[in-house]
């Protein structure tokens, strides 16, 4: 007899190692959307504290602007190709006093909910449709399938705050989806001009600032917030102006940079999932088992139309 023994086949060992710049992408539109979220339940309490439009958006531009000011002139943009003023101009209204007045003034007719989802969701559905028609983005199955996973979470996180709500909500909702839009449109124009998320950030805002300024001295803006509470004023200046309008924007440009800007606009969905988290317990809107079911799916959703479980469906679909 032979002494021979029949080899068994192995099955080759699969190793995956995530692309460095999808994690470092990642992990910026996880610090943008964590930033942006902590913003509503503060706007909300705001706006219910007789905050409007315009306090917004000084709470909020100025300090950005502040912030971005030293980055433009320690870089000389304004004398180098790179700072285009009809450019800036553009970016700082789709970001600016436009944006914050649609974004916030949403609240004086919707609740909390409405502007955590719609605005968000109406970023990405509108940037992922952008992506695909004008720079040719190709539309996988499994980013399609994210995408609708998306849509289906944040009906779900909505919950009851979208069924209890009147016929005044829908001018908001439209306020909502409008601020979504313009922050498509922002994300496509970084994209289209090729800007630095540095460059186009400190533009963006500084200019807004410029706009804000003097809209803010005319309208008697400044003493109206004396109106109001010192650590409102001071919680507000902080997270709406500092950590939503500038370290947010920063971070969101660097994952486009990174990522793409059909993936880096995915990270919006989990805007609504952070205002459960850290905004409405401070309206006393504790989550439901439906938003809860809704936090999952639009995790699963994200996790998908970023690519992070495309080698499970490559390893799925190989041949024996």
């Amino acid at each position: 007899m032979s002494n021979q023994t029949s080899a068994l086949p192995v099955a080759p060992v699969v190793s995956y190692k995530p692309d460095r710049k999808l994690v470092l992408g990642a992990f910026c539109g996880m610090i943008a959307a964590a930033s942006w979220g902590s913003s509503f339940g503060l706007a909300r309490a705001g706006t219910l504290a007789g905050m409007g439009p315009l306090d917004f958006i000084v709470l909020r531009v100025l300090p950005g602007a502040v912030l971005a000011l030293p980055l433009v002139l320690r870089r000389s943009f304004l004398t180098s190709g790179e700072f285009v003023a009809s450019r800036a101009v553009l970016l700082s209204l789709c970001i600016g006093p436009p944006f914050v007045a649609l974004a916030s003034g949403g609240y004086l007719f919707a609740p909390l909910a409405h502007g955590a989802v719609l605005q968000p969701g109406t970023m990405t559905l509108s940037s992922l449709v952008i992506a695909t028609l004008f720079f040719a983005d190709r539309l996988t199955l499994q980013r399609l399938t994210g995408a609708l996973a998306v849509i289906c979470g944040l009906v779900l996180v909505a919950g009851s705050g979208i069924s209890h709500a009147g016929p005044q909500s829908l001018i908001g909702d439209a306020m909502f989806a409008s601020a979504g839009l313009l922050w498509a449109i922002y994300t496509a124009l970084i994209r289209r001009w090729n800007i630095s998320a540095l460059g186009g950030t400190a533009m963006a805002l500084v200019v807004a600032g410029i706009i804000t300024l003097p809209l803010a001295l005319a309208s008697g803006t400044f003493a109206h917030l004396t109106q109001f509470p010192l650590s409102l004023v001071l919680a507000q200046l902080a997270v709406q102006g500092v950590i939503s309008g500038f370290l947010g924007i920063l971070f969101y440009g660097w994952s486009i940079r990174l990522i793409g800007a059909s993936r880096a606009t995915l990270f919006a969905a989990i805007v609504p999932v952070v205002a459960i988290l850290l905004g409405i317990p401070i309206a006393g809107e504790w989550p439901d088992p439906a938003q809860w079911f809704g936090v999952g799916i639009v995790t699963s959703g994200l996790l998908l139309g970023l690519g992070v479980l495309d080698p499970l469906f490559r390893r799925a679909s190989a041949p024996a």
